[in-house]
C-alpha cells in the first residue's frame, strides 16, 4: 500500500519506551519492516526516553535523524517555567499565596525540575496541600521530593495504615490491567480473600473513587468514569522494587489472573466482562500458564459448562482470529489450551476424554504460538504433522510466521514437509527468508528443491531470491 500510494504518509509513534514489554519487539520489527520498504513518501517520527533495546534497534537501521532533547535543556527549562507560571496564575489553590509566595514557588521549582514536567506537576500538587502560611510554604518547598520515585513514595507513605492493604490491591490492578477499569469494577476487585480467593461481598467498596483521596498524584478518574494511572512512570514505580511487592509484575498478574478465574467460575457479574476478555492475557503476560494453582483453579473453565466462555471470548482478539470458529460455536478446550501454552492443562484434557477430532487444529494452534512441549504431546497422541488450516497453512508454516525457530526445527526433525505450499503459494522457506533468518534458510536449502517459486504474490521469487530482497 505504501509503495503504490502517491500521497505523503506520516506515521507518528509517541512514547515508544512506554510500550508493553511483550509488544516492544513487535513494534520495533514493524518499524524495521517499514524502513526496509525504502518508500520516499513514508515519513516516520518516533519519540522515546533512552532505553538500551530501543537505542540498539535504531542504530541497526540507518539512516535516521536523531534529536537528543537532553541537548536542548534551556528550551525545556523555558517551557517548564511557562507551565509553572500558567498554573500559578490559573489554579485557585495556588493563587492563595499572593505574589510573594508565587515568586518563591517559581524560583524553587524552576531550579529542581530535572527537565521533567511530570515532576513539577507532582510538586505543585504537594504545595496545594500545605498550610497557607509563608512558613508552611517554605517548609513544604524545602521538603519537596527531588525525583519522581521519591514523590510517588511520599504519596504511598502518607496512606493511613488502616487503608494501606486496600489501596495496594487497587493500585496492583491499575498497574497491570489491560483495559481501564470502571469505578464499579475497581470497587469489586478487593472482594476476594487473599489466600482462598473466595468471594466476599462485604469487602466490595461502596465508592472506589475514595482512592483519589489517598493517592491523587498516582491515579486519575476520566470523564466517563474510568480509573487510570496518572502517568506511565507511576506504573513503572508500582511494579518496581520501591513498591515492595517482592514479585513485581509477576505477582500482580498472578493475583489478577486468579481473581479473574474465580469471577468467571462463580459468575461474579461486577468483573465478568473484564474477566472474559482479559484473564488469559494476564496469564500469558508473565508466563503463568503452568502455575499449579492457576491450572487447578481454571479447570472448570475448560469443562463442558464453561467451554464457550473459555474459548470464544479470548478468540475475539484479532491476534488469534485464525482459530476462531466461523460458525460462532465454541472451540475445543484443547485448541484453546494449546493456544495459551497451558501444557499441564493440555495433558489433563487429553486424559479426560477423546479429542481425536481436535488434535490437528490444536497442533496448528500450538505451532502458531510456539509451544514446543505441547506440539510434542499432540504428535505423540496422533496429530498429523502436515495437517492444514486457513489458506492451506501447515503447522510448520504457522511456526515460521513469528518465527518460532525452535518449533520450526522440531517440526522438520519430526518429518514436516518443507516444500508444502501454503498462503499465497509460499513455503516455509519464503517466510524465513523474508524475515532474514539466513542461517536457518541455508540449512533448509540443503534439503529442499528451491526451483519452485509458488504462485500469485510469491510467483516471482524463489526462496533464495526472497532472501536477497531483505
Amino acid at each position: 500500500m505504501l509503495r503504490s500510494s502517491k500521497r505523503e504518509v506520516y506515521l507518528v509513534i509517541d512514547a515508544l519506551d512506554e510500550c508493553l514489554e511483550g509488544d516492544l519487539d513487535e513494534v520495533l520489527g514493524f518499524i524495521k519492516a517499514i524502513r526496509r520498504l525504502n518508500c520516499s513518501n513514508c515519513h516516520v517520527l518516533v519519540t522515546s526516553r533512552e532505553k538500551d533495546e530501543i537505542k540498539v534497534s535504531f542504530q541497526e537501521m540507518p539512516p535516521i535523524i536523531n534529536v537528543d532533547l537532553s541537548a536542548m535543556a534551556e528550551d525545556i527549562k523555558s517551557d517548564i517555567k511557562s507551565y509553572i507560571e500558567h498554573e500559578l496564575q490559573c489554579d485557585k489553590q495556588l493563587q492563595r499565596w499572593g505574589d510573594e509566595g508565587k515568586d518563591l514557588i517559581l524560583k524553587e521549582l524552576v531550579e529542581q525540575h530535572n527537565g521533567m514536567f511530570r515532576l513539577v506537576a507532582c510538586q505543585l500538587s504537594g504545595l496545594k496541600k500545605c498550610f497557607s502560611s509563608m512558613q508552611g510554604l517554605k517548609e513544604a518547598l524545602a521538603s519537596l521530593p527531588k525525583t519522581l520515585q521519591d514523590s510517588y513514595q511520599k504519596t504511598m507513605d502518607s496512606i493511613p495504615e488502616m487503608n494501606r492493604l486496600t489501596v495496594d490491591k487497587l493500585l496492583m490492578w491499575l498497574a497491570c490491567s489491560f483495559s481501564p477499569l470502571s469505578l464499579p469494577e475497581l470497587a469489586a476487585v478487593v472482594a476476594f480473600d487473599d489466600v482462598t480467593y473466595k468471594q466476599n461481598d462485604e469487602l466490595v467498596l461502596h465508592n472506589a473513587q475514595d482512592i483519589t483521596r489517598f493517592c491523587s498524584d498516582l491515579v486519575h478518574v476520566t470523564t466517563d468514569g474510568k480509573v487510570i494511572l496518572a502517568h506511565a512512570s507511576v506504573k513503572a514505580f508500582l511494579l518496581s522494587y520501591h513498591f515492595k511487592l517482592g514479585g513485581g509484575a509477576k505477582l500482580c498478574h498472578a493475583h489478577v489472573t486468579k481473581i479473574c478465574i474465580q469471577s468467571a467460575v462463580s459468575g461474579f457479574e461486577r468483573l465478568e466482562e473484564y474477566s472474559k476478555l482479559y484473564w488469559a492475557s494476564h496469564l500469558i503476560q508473565e508466563e503463568l500458564m503452568d502455575d499449579d494453582t492457576i491450572v487447578e483453579m481454571s479447570k472448570p473453565l475448560f469443562t463442558d459448562l464453561h467451554e464457550k466462555f473459555a474459548s470464544y471470548n479470548f478468540l475475539d482478539n484479532d491476534y488469534y482470529h485464525y482459530f476462531k470458529p466461523s460458525d460462532g460455536q465454541p472451540s475445543s478446550p484443547l485448541v484453546y489450551a494449546s493456544l495459551l501454552g497451558m501444557s499441564k492443562m493440555v495433558d489433563w484434557l487429553l486424559n479426560q476424554r477423546d479429542f481425536s477430532h481436535d488434535l490437528n487444529l490444536a497442533l496448528l494452534s500450538a505451532s502458531y504460538q510456539g509451544h514446543a512441549d505441547i506440539i510434542d504431546s499432540l504428535l505423540k497422541r496422533g496429530a498429523k504433522i502436515d495437517a492444514t488450516h486457513v489458506d492451506n497453512t501447515t503447522a510448520l508454516q504457522f511456526a515460521s510466521i513469528k518465527p518460532h525457530l525452535e518449533v520450526v526445527r522440531l517440526l522438520i526433525k519430526r518429518g514436516a514437509n518443507v516444500d508444502q505450499k501454503g498462503y499465497q503459494g509460499g513455503t516455509v522457506l519464503h517466510s524465513l527468508a523474508l524475515r532474514g533468518h539466513d542461517n536457518l534458510v541455508k540449512e533448509l536449502l540443503e534439503r529442499t528443491d528451491i526451483t519452485g517459486g509458488g504462485h500469485r504474490a510469491f510467483e516471482a521469487f524463489t526462496p533464495a531470491q526472497s532472501q536477497v530482497q531483505t
